[in-house]
């Protein structure tokens, strides 16, 4: 109970991620749960939007691209018969994509100008890995050949493995949940920690010493739920504001360490005793 009051709580009330600074288990597996809940979001969300605009993507490139073959060998991916760079611009339900497949190129150069369109949604295929970029999230996932076993493929078998892999939701979700559980994890947790570090010196630069670091960062954990989701909202709605996470956790951050304590805390013992 105290975890599903903990979501609503650290949206608004400042004097309770006060009192959760030194509830450090709790925060743990907070986050957890946190996080597993905001990607298992993510990934129903997707998995259900994110097939049919693939097949009409590829169904859409593949008719413009001839019979091609492709081979992976010592993480160097060649493919043949198709003339490159190959690029195709389109739309899909009113957002702009662009693949671009350049395995002749040096990959440096062709990711930084074709991820240049921040707008775009984009798959990028170089001789050394897979770029794809989705532009209402901002985020960008790197797949490096090294990491991937010697193989032949074709363009038919491209189709089957694609009708395969998306005409199956329930995998298609956990491959999502896995990567986004990962992504956010990463993003967040990790990224806390530089901001607890900016927040402590600011703390300590303003005489603010009863603020440790860990306490700044076990009220983090509590405290990046409401930027969360509210950036999530932006994003399920295609707007996109520059550092909009990074000001909004920092701020409330700030804030609740800077407040002035007018009434006595409760400790978080008693707390949970209501």
């Amino acid at each position: 109970m105290f975890y599903l009051r903990a979501i609503f709580r650290s949206i608004y009330d400042a004097r309770w991620l006060t009192e959760q600074k030194d509830n450090g288990k709790k925060a743990a597996n907070y986050i957890v749960l946190f996080i597993l809940l905001l990607s298992a979001i993510y990934a129903g969300y997707l998995a259900t939007t994110l097939p049919p605009q693939m097949r009409t993507i590829r169904d859409t490139v593949f008719a413009q691209v001839p019979s091609f073959t492709a081979d992976i060998r010592d993480g160097i991916l060649e493919v043949s018969n198709l003339e490159q760079p190959f690029e195709y611009a389109g739309t899909s339900d009113g957002q702009s994509f662009r693949v671009v497949v350049d395995t002749v190129n040096t990959s440096t150069i062709v990711v930084d100008d074709t991820l240049s369109n921040k707008e775009e949604n984009i798959l990028l295929i170089t001789r050394d890995q897979l770029v794809v970029r989705d532009a209402a999230s901002g985020k960008t996932t790197l797949q490096d050949f090294s990491e991937v076993p010697d193989m032949h493929t074709d363009r038919e078998e491209i189709v089957r493995w694609t009708d395969d892999f998306l005409g199956k939701e329930s995998s298609f979700f956990v491959f999502l949940l896995i990567a986004w559980f990962i992504l956010f994890t990463f993003g967040k947790v990790v990224y806390l920690l530089i901001l607890t570090s900016l927040v402590f010196v600011i703390a300590r630069l303003a005489k603010k010493d009863n603020w440790k670091f860990g306490q700044i960062y076990t009220m983090g954990l509590f405290a990046i739920t409401g930027p969360s989701i509210l950036v999530g909202i932006m994003h399920l709605y295609r707007q996109d504001i520059p550092y909009a996470y990074t000001i909004l956790t920092l701020g409330l951050l700030l804030y609740v360490v800077f407040r002035e304590q007018k009434h006595k805390e409760i400790s978080p013992a008693k707390e949970e005793e209501k």
